[in-house]
């Protein structure tokens, strides 16, 4: 037994394409209650709506929700821990979640797989297993989202640019290179399930020896690492390299030359119901 209802500003009523996709997004939520309405799930109601944008816009394969662009660090934060910077920040943030489960890691292939999504929400699990309910094609997929994330591969937008000052002020952590006596530091992970954690690398040092090298070592279970570069001519960030335990960079004088940054993204896939 339940109801809904949507309200309309008249103000948007001459706008049809706002009007066509706010109307269905704001439709799916009365769909998704008929599944659920218990308020753990508001996170995952506004993921699967603001995902569900794309469907109701005349160019869907270039449609960046402006909700998800303003929240899209959220993933990094932890998929269930999130929601601790509110459920609807979070959510709209998580719709590259739903974007990357609903395509790139669904068996099917069909959108409409997220009518498992939801099926299991009705059975009562919790949002983060609701998200796995159904055919994946990789069981262990947080890092590989994560990479694409923050590549921009799902969205299309610069996700790596939100990684700020202020973010490794309070998260993460930096580096700099810049003498001889900068030879080795520790950067600790917080951990939270189903998350990212970014830590920058500056090679400041253009007097470093031809031959130097950046060793990683990762330790601990679960994780995953992936090592970005960052051209500061072209703006751009490619990989350069991924692994469960370790990382070389060869070349460490020619990111200190150009001066270049190194991006670590540590993925923490483990998944406590």
């Amino acid at each position: 037994d339940n109801s809904g209802d949507i309200e309309i500003n008249r103000m948007h009523l001459m706008e049809p394409e706002i009007m066509k996709i706010t109307g269905g997004h704001e439709f799916f939520h009365i769909v998704q209650d008929l599944y659920n309405y218990n308020e753990k799930y508001n996170w995952l109601q506004e993921a699967s709506s603001t995902w569900f944008e794309a469907f109701l816009t005349s160019n869907p394969t270039d449609y960046i929700p402006l909700t998800y662009k303003n929240n899209k660090i959220q993933s990094f934060y932890g998929l269930q821990r999130g929601i601790s910077y509110g459920e609807g920040a979070h959510g709209y943030g998580c719709a590259s979640v739903m974007k990357y489960q609903m395509t790139t890691n669904n068996l099917a292939n069909d959108p409409k797989t997220i009518l498992e999504v939801w099926k299991a929400a009705r059975q009562g699990k919790e949002p983060v297993e609701a998200i796995q309910s159904f055919p994946m094609k990789d069981m262990i997929w947080y890092p590989e989202f994560l990479k694409k994330q923050f590549l921009g591969e799902l969205y299309g937008d610069e996700v790596f640019t939100v990684f700020n000052n202020i973010y490794f002020k309070n998260n993460g952590g930096t580096w700099d290179i810049n003498d001889e006596d900068d030879i080795e530091i520790e950067f600790n992970s917080l951990g939270w399930d189903m998350s990212g954690e970014v830590f920058q690398i500056n090679p400041l040092f253009k007097q470093m020896p031809s031959d130097s090298k950046l060793v990683i070592n990762l330790e601990g279970d679960e994780q995953y690492l992936y090592a970005f570069r960052y051209d500061k001519l072209t703006k751009m960030v490619s990989l350069a390299g991924e692994s469960a335990s370790g990382i070389i960079i060869d070349q460490l004088k020619d990111y200190a030359e150009k001066g270049d940054v190194i991006y670590l993204l540590l993925a923490t896939y483990a998944a406590t119901p």
